[in-house]
């Protein structure tokens, strides 16, 4: 949010933020886990112009460590050393701009597919990550929500492997369902999904999927067609799996840029230059359409 263009911010704040009614009450980011380890970088600077914007709508922000430079904590302890100066400084930033502190923390981003943790074996790494943003939760007054897996082939066997090594109970889990969403090999697939849900500890859990988005462009291959009706079947889990809180990504390119249709992009933007693509009214309704 902080690196929309000005024309884009004010109809985000209008149609999607704005009141009557408020559509939205939470921002999320996907934050570099050493973001502050070296003053002045650009991961930094990105972060602090999205904590203004966040406290300038009023949403309350959650945030999710991962690596975008293969860099990785050595050790737990080096992890929730970085994480707790990310907090407290977070939380400086925010209130001098009138905000609400960071409330949330998913303690690494996708273990299982971007975050680098891919094989089963190595969940207890993130593991011992989220026992770490936990104790420092207890300390500052934030709340986990824990995993945070892509409902890959192995997210079941990964979920049992990482609650093994944990050291508290989480009341709240993350999953990413993008195989769930976009259809694939001629048909939509939600079995992985309900694998990691069936293996989910109790009632009492509520489930957010931290992360969910159509794609219009997937490592080169061409979605154009398919973006709308995926953006439907996200509406389709939300009605029939009911999660506590879904968070879109993402909905614009940083200042309106205009990415091709590459091999190494991932597009899910429901905003164009040209305009609001057909998937935006899908997931919100006809006000998310621009002028």
């Amino acid at each position: 949010m902080g690196l929309w263009d000005g024309e884009f911010a004010r109809f985000f704040r209008s149609a999607w933020v704005g009141a009557p009614p408020t559509h939205l009450r939470f921002a999320r980011y996907a934050l570099q886990w050493n973001v502050f380890s070296s003053g002045g970088s650009e991961y930094q600077l990105r972060f602090e112009q999205w904590l203004a914007a966040v406290a300038e709508l009023g949403l309350t922000p959650v945030v999710a460590p991962t690596t975008f430079d293969t860099s990785r904590p050595a050790e737990a302890l080096g992890y929730g050393l970085q994480l707790e100066t990310v907090l407290q400084r977070a939380d400086q930033k925010l209130r001098e701009k009138g905000g609400q502190p960071i409330a949330y923390v998913e303690p690494w981003n996708e273990p299982n597919n971007q975050g680098g943790y891919p094989n089963t074996a190595e969940a207890a790494t993130p593991a011992s990550f989220a026992n770490e943003a936990n104790a420092i939760c207890m300390r500052l007054g934030c709340t986990v929500i824990a995993g945070d897996f892509e409902d890959s082939s192995n997210a079941a066997a990964y979920l049992d492997e990482y609650r093994a090594h944990l050291t508290f109970s989480p009341t709240g889990w993350g999953v990413h369902p993008y195989r769930a969403i976009n259809f694939k090999e001629g048909k939509y697939s939600a079995a992985h999904l309900e694998e990691l849900e069936q293996q989910l500890p109790g009632d009492a859990v509520e489930l957010w999927y931290t992360e969910a988005g159509a794609y219009y462009c997937k490592k080169g291959e061409n979605r154009f067609s398919l973006q709308e009706a995926d953006a439907q079947r996200l509406n389709h889990l939300i009605a029939t799996k009911h999660p506590a809180h879904v968070f879109y990504y993402e909905f614009e390119s940083k200042e309106g840029m205009a990415l091709p249709c590459g091999p190494n992009i991932d597009d899910t933007f429901l905003y164009a230059p040209s305009g609001a693509r057909p998937a935006a009214s899908v997931i919100f309704g006809p006000v998310a359409t621009t002028p």
